[in-house]
Parts: C-alpha cells; structure tokens; sequence
C-alpha cells in the first residue's frame, strides 16, 4: 500500500500536468491571430523597396556590360551578336586577335584607327542593359504573395535605329541613356514595371544606377594613341604625359608578339581598385602592322 506522502506527491503532480497542458492549449488558441500582422507585413510592398531593388540590379547588369565592352575593345561581341544587334566590326572571323578568352579587334588596322565611336559604344551598352535586366530580375518572391506583375519581356534588340521600346501595358517606353564622365557611368533607365493585388497597384518606371568604371577616360587614351602613325616605330614610354589622366591611375601595357608586327594593348583604370576595392578596369584592342613598343605605369 501506498503511504499518505508517495499519494500527496502523485496528487501535485497530476495538478502540475494539467495547468501545463492548459498553458498550452491557451497558447495554441492565440497564435493564429499573432500571425496575422507577419502575413501582412509580408505582403506589403512601396515604390522605394521597388526601387532599390531595381536599381541594384541595373548596378550589376551596368558593370557587366561595360567590362565586356573593355575587354573586346568596344564590342560585346567582335563576330556580331544578333540578340544585342551587334553588328560586329565586319571583318572575317580569322581576321581577329585572339587573346585569352577573348576575340579582340583590330583598332589599328591598314594604317588607320577602327575605334568604334564613342556614340556607337553607348548603343551596344544601352542594348545590353535592356535585354540582361529581364534576366537580372527575380520577381517571383512577389508572385509567390499574390502579386500579378507586368513587366518587359524583351529577348532580343530588333533594329539599329531603334531608340525606346513600346510595351502594350503602359505609356513609358523601355529606354536606356547612357552618361559617361570624368568619374564613371551613370545609366537612366525607363523600365516600366507595375505590381497588382487586390489592396494596391504600383507602377514605376524610372530608374538608375552610377557605376564607378571610367569608360570614357581610357576611351579617350585609345582614341590618342590610335591617331598616331603606328606603322612606323611608335615609342609609347616617351609619350605618357600626353595619355596621363589626372589623378595619375590609368596605365598603358603593350604585349608584343614576338613573331609579327601585332600587339595587344591594355589600357587599364586601376581607380576601381584604389577606392571601391574592385578589379580594375581593363580596356584592350589588337593592332596590326603597327610597331609599337613601351609602357606607361604610373
């Protein structure tokens, strides 16, 4: 038989069981309605959050085009590239510098500069962040909260003279600019997006991004070096004060070739390196025929 203590002991415990699982039951009522304001602050979405995002991706799409275009002398692609409508520099593909991974151009070629303008190379940029912002953006997050979106869906650049893009939802064109200064590049972009549910509809359209790569200072370094007479013994060490940029970051390299007359340049910002702590800016092109010869470091 039990004593009187081992009953008492049995009797507080069984007390202590049920208020737990009273507790809990209580808990368990109350928790749906806690939930309530997470779920709404979920689904709740600003122009500014829009924005940001946006803008951050046309960051990223920006840099990468623009270091394509460095690293192929002013082309996404020197053999052409329909999706882009590159055109290419329109000679046959066994008439290229292959170097790395890259098929560059010849800037100096018959005894003449074949430096795309700078007006050309905006376009090409102006292409590209178009067509990769689609692929930049991950929207789904949105959709997934009940959100229906609009948005472009351009795959594909279909004329050269085209200068902004229609879209059968909205007023604003899809539409690039391109701003380059003594700084790095600023991209404004009409990008028009809108965003449905059943409590609110937002539509935004403008957007930008300042990236610090200095397409148009090592731009203007090739465009000077090109105008020399390259077919006869060019001596670049002796000229760095004429190519030298202000603050003394743009390098000049030249890679010789032992076998023939061809070279590759690299005109490199190292800018991007010194102050963001990002991979300098690499501008290079093939030459042909031209005697070239020296570095400008510094």
């Amino acid at each position: 038989m039990f004593k009187r203590g081992q009953i008492t002991i049995f009797i507080i415990l069984g007390i202590a069981i049920i208020i737990v699982l009273g507790f809990v039951f209580i808990l368990n009522q109350k928790s749906p309605v806690q939930d309530i304001p997470q779920q709404s602050a979920k689904l709740s979405l600003d122009e500014a959050s829009i924005k940001d995002y946006v803008n951050a991706c046309l960051k990223t799409v920006g840099e990468k085009g623009i270091r394509l275009i460095g690293l192929q002398g002013g082309y996404l692609n020197v053999k052409g590239d329909s999706v882009y409508n590159e055109v290419g520099d329109g000679l046959p593909t066994e008439i290229h510098y292959f170097f790395g991974a890259n098929a560059l151009p010849y800037l100096w070629f018959e005894k003449k500069s074949l430096l795309p303008h700078i007006d050309k190379i905006k376009t090409k940029l102006s292409n590209y962040v178009v067509v990769e912002m689609q692929n930049c953006l991950n929207l789904s997050q949105f959709e997934k909260q009940n959100y229906k979106i609009k948005k472009p869906n351009i795959k594909q650049i279909e004329s050269a003279d085209e200068n902004s893009i229609s879209v059968d939802y909205s007023n604003a064109k899809i539409k690039a600019d391109i701003n380059l200064n003594d700084e790095g590049t600023i991209i404004v972009l009409k990008y028009p997006l809108i965003f449905e549910n059943n409590n609110q509809r937002i539509e935004t359209f403008d957007f930008s991004a300042g990236i610090p790569l200095r397409l148009s200072v090592v731009y203007n370094v090739a465009d000077k070096l090109l105008k020399n007479n390259l077919a006869e013994k060019y001596e670049v060490n002796k000229h760095c004060a004429s190519f030298a940029s202000k603050d003394k970051l743009v390098n000049i390299y030249v890679r010789t070739n032992l076998y023939d007359y061809n070279y590759v340049v690299q005109i490199v910002d190292e800018k991007p390196l010194l102050t963001k702590k990002e991979m300098p800016f690499k501008f290079q092109f093939a030459t042909r025929n031209a005697k070239l010869e020296g570095d400008c470091v510094g």
